[in-house]
């Protein structure tokens, strides 16, 4: 399971890397992300035990720009 997840981040990486026409003047704009966090804690002294938790999330978002004479507004 770990290599898929190593492949994963590996792609991801990739991806972020190559360059992209992403500043229009309006128009559709998309984007995502990837976030990986753990915790590995030892809470033997005071009789709890060890917390050992690994948690991965992803975020799509999709937008319109709109070009307006005063500035730009997005939504």
């Amino acid at each position: 399971m770990k290599t898929g997840k190593t492949s994963l981040r590996a792609l991801l990486a990739a991806l972020a890397l190559l360059p992209f026409s992403a500043m229009a003047d309006s128009g559709v704009y998309v984007g995502a992300s990837f976030g990986n966090a753990g915790v590995d804690t030892d809470f033997g002294g005071i009789g709890v035990g060890d917390f050992d938790e690994d948690d991965s999330a992803i975020k799509a978002i999709i937008g319109y720009r709109f070009d307006l004479p005063a500035g730009f507004l997005a939504v």
